[in-house]
């Protein structure tokens, strides 16, 4: 699938579907209960980098290259790495989670569902 230049778009309110459109591109974008909005961006091979929606721009989140991306609740990333890492964001680093992961996804509960 090739990148187009259309806008992102996100949810911006859950009551009334109002919709915000968010410049750049992106392969998978995921959105905390928080508000918070990441996105992973760029070439499959070697992982994607991942990027949060701050002050109007998208601020590259650290050098690693992911290919699966989930938010919890309180808006802290969790990533699966080109390796089947899986990482959880922990103030300004990765924090090594499990191996072997394919997927994950992340309840309101704060469940964390991986595929493996």
């Amino acid at each position: 699938m090739q990148q187009s230049e259309e806008q992102l778009s996100c949810r911006d309110s859950f009551g009334d579907l109002t919709w915000v459109q968010r410049k750049g591109k992106a392969e998978k974008i995921a959105a905390g209960a928080n508000g918070s909005l990441w996105k992973l961006e760029g070439s499959a091979v070697g992982g994607r980098q991942i990027y949060q929606w701050s002050d109007a721009n998208w601020k590259k989140i650290g050098t690693k290259g992911f290919t699966a991306l989930a938010i919890d609740p309180n808006g802290v990333p969790w990533a699966v790495d080109n390796q089947r890492m899986l990482y959880k964001r922990t103030e300004e680093k990765w924090e090594f989670i499990a191996d072997q992961i394919v997927d994950i996804a992340i309840g309101a509960d704060k469940t964390v569902f991986v595929l493996s």
